[in-house]
């Protein structure tokens, strides 16, 4: 795929592709936003598009962000949230936030500093 340094990540058709014939059990995405409006999001379009192709793979998808994202609205969809099983953030997670991810079945795990 095409690295993105920024994210020190992978985009792009190849990797898309080599997505969808790997298979795994869990995987771990970082996000950069999230409003109960939209769901998760990131600013990159490329990199939601990879979320979006590992979600589509219906494993265990797990969230890891930190507090200062809820509330922020990027431009790449990610989700639906119901192919997101668990959030681990840290304490500072709106109550308002956890609250929604609660009634979408979404396990939250917060980490203390």
């Amino acid at each position: 795929g095409q690295y993105q340094a920024s994210s020190e990540s992978l985009v792009g058709p190849l990797t898309r592709l080599c997505i969808e014939h790997v298979h795994f059990s869990k995987a771990f995405l970082g996000v950069d936003g999230f409003h109960t409006d939209t769901g998760f999001t990131n600013r990159n379009m490329m990199r939601a598009d990879v979320a979006n192709c590992i979600l589509a793979k219906g494993q265990q998808n797990i969230i890891l962000t930190d507090a200062s994202k809820f509330g922020r609205i990027h431009p790449g969809a990610i989700g639906p949230t119901s192919r997101i099983s668990t959030v681990v953030t840290d304490s500072k997670i709106p109550t308002g936030d956890e609250a929604w991810l609660a009634t979408q079945g979404v396990e939250l795990l917060k980490i203390s500093h």
